[in-house]
């Protein structure tokens, strides 16, 4: 898969877990506990991934830095709320804003990237380049995803 393959498919991924949260309400908090912590493991792993294999090389393009240390804010942002939603119990009616303004916060930082970043990305680097994100991208998150390990940490009360 292409670097951009890649993205489009971990955004997808986590688009569709986050959308299928907010359908749930406070009677279903196990499955909305199970949803979510596999969701900010999808996020935690690919933002960890992506500012590795593909924001490292973005901040040393004069076209790209500026859009790439946006993202980098919103990356930490995504963590914030992450971190915020899991120090609320889920029966808790913050709890489904919390997630609102995650998927929200998630859903503009992937359409910037898309519209803007993508472009720039094709625009700046070789195929060769940009092969080397693709493989980079998947060898980090294949190492972040060995059973047991969590993919951040610090991600919250519950990643420990």
């Amino acid at each position: 898969m292409t670097i951009f393959q890649i993205l489009k498919t971990d955004h997808n991924n986590v688009k569709t877990i986050l959308k299928r949260i907010e359908k749930l309400d406070e009677t279903e908090q196990a499955e909305r506990l199970e949803l979510f912590e596999q969701v900010k493991d999808e996020l935690l792993i690919h933002l960890k991934a992506e500012e590795k294999a593909v924001y490292l090389k973005l901040k040393q393009e004069d076209s790209t830095r500026e859009l790439t240390f946006e993202a980098l804010e919103e990356h930490g942002l995504v963590q914030y709320l992450l971190q915020q939603i899991d120090s609320v119990d889920p029966e808790d009616e913050r709890w489904s804003a919390k997630v609102t303004v995650l998927r929200e916060v998630v859903e503009h930082h992937i359409n910037d990237e898309e519209k803007e970043i993508f472009p720039e990305m094709k625009k700046s680097f070789s195929s060769r380049e940009l092969g080397e994100m693709a493989r980079e991208m998947e060898a980090l998150k294949k190492e972040r995803r060995i059973p047991g390990r969590r993919a951040f940490a610090k991600a919250g009360k519950r990643a420990a």
